[in-house]
């Protein structure tokens, strides 16, 4: 009995309402648009692109904190992103970006908020 308890106090305290940052959120950089869909089962899309996507990646997502968390998985065809529009498999290793309402703002390495591009959820 107290072994299952502690196992559900762990899977609650591990467990998080995906739900409720899932969605699109669009933003721009530069002289280009980007793009993040945060899947409720955990799973990211992400893409920029000016006049056709130039970059493309997926792969998971965890919140910590304030703080959504990305990690790309390997790709799985990158033969296929050799075609036009030739498209770059970017890979997100760690990458945090800060929850600020309805606005995921890049977190550099070092903990810093970056300036120059904010993504806004989209309804």
């Amino acid at each position: 009995m107290k072994t299952a308890l502690i196992a559900f106090a762990f899977a609650t305290l591990v467990t998080h309402d995906y739900s409720s940052l899932s969605g699109t959120y669009v933003g721009t950089k530069d002289d280009y648009f980007t793009e993040i869909k945060l899947y409720d089962d955990s799973v990211f899309s992400y893409k920029a692109s000016s006049e056709f996507p130039f970059e493309v990646s997926d792969g998971k997502w965890l919140i910590k904190g304030d703080t959504v968390i990305l990690n790309s998985e390997p790709c799985a065809n990158p033969e296929l992103l050799q075609h036009p529009p030739v498209r770059t498999y970017k890979m997100f290793m760690n990458a945090k970006y800060y929850v600020k309402g309805n606005s995921l703002l890049p977190v550099s390495a070092s903990g810093k908020l970056q300036r120059g591009e904010s993504l806004t959820k989209q309804d």
